[in-house]
C-alpha cells in the first residue's frame, strides 16, 4: 500500500480476537489522506456489520458513492441509481 494513489477503506472491530486494530491503525498511518479507519465498537473479526448493521450500509456505499468519480474505471457501475431512480423515456 506505500506508494499507492489508490484510496482504502478500513474496517476493524475493536473486539477483533484475530487481528489486533493497532495493525489496521499502522495501516492507516501510511497515509491518512487516502486511507480511511473505521473502528467498529463491540465488532469482531468480520463482525462490523452486524455490529452496525445500518451505519455500516451508510459509511461503506457512501465511501464507494464519493470515490467513483475520482475512479471510474476501478469503480465501475458500481451506485449508478443509488440517489436517484434512473430517468424513464
Amino acid at each position: 500500500m506505500v506508494g499507492s494513489r489508490v484510496p482504502i477503506l478500513l474496517i476493524h472491530g475493536l473486539a477483533d480476537d484475530n487481528i489486533p486494530p493497532q495493525q489496521s491503525e499502522r495501516i492507516r498511518a501510511h497515509d491518512p489522506t487516502e486511507i480511511v479507519l473505521w473502528e467498529v465498537p463491540n465488532a469482531g473479526h468480520c463482525g462490523a456489520v452486524n455490529a452496525a448493521g445500518q451505519e455500516f450500509d451508510t459509511r461503506v456505499l457512501g465511501w464507494f458513492v464519493s470515490h467513483r468519480r475520482a475512479y471510474p474505471l476501478v469503480m465501475g457501475g458500481f451506485g449508478r441509481g443509488l440517489a436517484t431512480a434512473p430517468a424513464s423515456h
